[in-house]
């Protein structure tokens, strides 16, 4: 009978033991960054060459969509003031931003762009344009 009794009281205190944890209650919620995305429309606000200001590009704005295709308008810019737009395919490897014109304009080849911010607000991107001209841009939404 003393066992019966040393083996009950053995389980019950094991009950209270593993029932009673500190962080049963606890409803902490692990807050997930998500890192910002291109996705989204892009309005030009600067842009230098080789450091030095090269004016504002405001009449470019960039359209980049989740299906990989950018739209580039540049406002006012065609022969009569009339908008341009050029459609490409993109994607993002590294830092780099490769968009590819798929042939569809005989003066524009695939280009390399190096993402050097991305934040949910801004967006800026350094090329070349020649072998010693490096142009930066800075986009907003």
């Amino acid at each position: 009978m003393k066992t019966l009794k040393l083996t009950c009281l053995f389980v019950l205190s094991m009950l209270f033991i593993t029932s009673c944890s500190s962080d049963d209650d606890s409803t902490t919620e692990e807050t997930v960054k998500e890192e910002p995305t291109l996705v989204g429309e892009w309005h030009g606000v600067a842009s230098t060459y080789n450091g030095v200001d090269f004016g504002s590009p405001e009449n470019y704005v960039i359209n980049f969509n989740a299906e990989n295709l950018a739209e580039f308008t540049y406002i006012g810019y065609g022969d009569n003031g009339e908008d341009i737009i050029r459609e490409a395919t993109y994607e993002i490897n590294e830092g780099v931003l490769t968009i590819d014109w798929q042939g569809a304009y005989k003066d524009m080849e695939t280009m390399y762009i190096k993402i050097t911010e991305l934040t949910e607000d801004t967006l800026v991107i350094e090329y070349n344009i020649t072998l010693d001209g490096v142009i930066t841009e800075t986009y907003t939404r």
